[in-house]
């Protein structure tokens, strides 16, 4: 797919040497065209569409024509590409009590490079985090350090090509009021017969909190979603989500719940189809508790260090 461009393609599971196929699309909004009706004897079919609107969603199904009658594939949708730059605000992570990673995904249209920073502010004047040239990456991350606890920000990413400057959508986040002490974990990960599941550990956090900054261990090391929950004694949410493990196997996410503790243990999940893990006890000050060290097995109860299959979570700071 183009700006003004794309390639429909199809798999064939005729055998009537007879039948001829074609594509039929249409923009959202509009009327369907046809292409022409072919002949083909292959597996796959393939038809190039050029002179299409940019930036729009197009509608397209594959057609197979023989015995005097008409089957379709199904519809199918793509969006063709701006031809210009643009640049996606997303979703902050790692919010804590001062500090936040502000995210942006890039389009760079016909261009090789652009330039990229960050606005932030609390509803007062905009701040801009440095400009950086020539950025080639399909995402871009920067960390704002010194925030105020406890407040709402506003975010965006700026692009800049040639000499022209856009900014993206505004996204925003709270950081939480202060960093909790003194908190220890309970058990240990779930563990069974069956690898996959819900792996984590179940930890009474302070009375009030209200978020936590997690280290998620997944069983591979390509981009998968996954799902995470916290959840009380007691069953109720507080937190679920689905989270992009795009960082290989280790991705630090923060999370905030639809309602702080009260004091009760609260169990730290994230489902994973393949991987588990065991913990060992170990301590570390900067929490002022208990915390462990992962291990790895495979099948066979073998103790691996790097296994290719373990998955976990670690609770890196507790937040109230």
């Amino acid at each position: 797919v183009g700006w003004g461009s794309a390639t429909l393609t199809a798999r064939l599971l005729y055998v009537d040497p007879t039948a001829v196929v074609r594509f039929q699309y249409m923009p959202e909004g509009g009327t369907w065209v046809s292409t022409p009706w072919e002949g083909w004897q292959g597996s796959w079919y393939w038809y190039p569409l050029t002179g299409l609107q940019e930036n729009k969603k197009y509608y397209f199904e594959a057609q197979v024509k023989y015995g005097g009658q008409v089957y379709g594939g199904g519809i199918r949708t793509f969006k063709t590409l701006p031809s210009r730059p643009y640049a996606i605000t997303l979703k902050a992570t790692e919010v804590d009590d001062s500090s936040a990673v502000l995210n942006a995904k890039i389009y760079y249209g016909p261009y090789d490079s652009v330039s990229i920073r960050f606005w932030y502010q609390t509803g007062g004047n905009w701040m801009a985090t440095p400009l950086v040239s020539e950025y080639r990456g399909t995402t871009y991350s920067y960390r704002i350090t010194g925030l105020t606890a406890n407040t709402l920000y506003y975010f965006r990413a700026e692009i800049t090509y040639g000499t022209t400057s856009e900014n993206a959508n505004v996204e925003t986040f709270t950081t939480f009021t202060s960093k909790a002490t003194g908190m220890a974990y309970d058990g240990g990960l779930g563990f069974g017969s069956s690898p996959s599941g819900w792996h984590g550990v179940r930890m009474t956090p302070p009375s009030g909190t209200t978020g936590l900054k997690l280290e998620l261990l997944t069983s591979s090391s390509f981009p998968a979603h996954h799902t995470l929950r916290v959840v009380r004694d007691n069953g109720e949410l507080l937190y679920v989500g689905n989270i992009l493990s795009d960082k290989g196997r280790s991705k630090v996410v923060s999370v905030k719940f639809w309602k702080s503790t009260a004091g009760e243990s609260v169990y730290v999940e994230l489902y994973d189809p393949y991987g588990f893990a065991y913990r060992t006890k170990g301590t570390k000050a900067s929490l002022g508790g208990t915390t462990y060290a992962y291990s790895y097995l495979d099948r066979a109860g073998k103790n691996l260090k790097y296994y290719d299959r373990a998955c976990g979570v670690n609770v890196l700071e507790v937040y109230t």
